[in-house]
């Protein structure tokens, strides 16, 4: 991360703002946890290394995930079935720290 996305995750942090990511951020997520970041937003779950398993392994005890059904597959071409049971997986992933 360059100087300027430092100064701007410091910068949302303090204001409560949320920065929507996509694509893989995985190898930057310590760093910008180091700025300030307390919440991961619109997760590319396609994206290398973004699985949520993944991220919920390494990152779930010093950051929130918010919206975590695909927004590439599920929610443009699954059914309201779909969208259910993707929900239902991930409250059951994330349920160990308060959902």
């Amino acid at each position: 991360m360059d100087s300027r996305e430092r100064t701007l995750l410091a910068f949302d942090h303090k204001v409560g703002d949320r920065i929507p990511i996509c694509g893989s951020v995985v190898d930057i997520i310590p760093e910008m946890m180091d700025c300030g970041l307390d919440v991961l937003q619109s997760c590319q779950l396609e994206a290398n290394g973004m699985a949520l398993s993944n991220l919920q392994s390494r990152f779930d005890k010093y950051i929130c995930f918010q919206g975590g059904v695909s927004i590439q597959k599920t929610m443009p071409f699954g059914s309201p079935d779909d969208v259910r049971q993707e929900v239902k997986e991930l409250a059951d992933l994330f349920k160990s720290n308060g959902g």
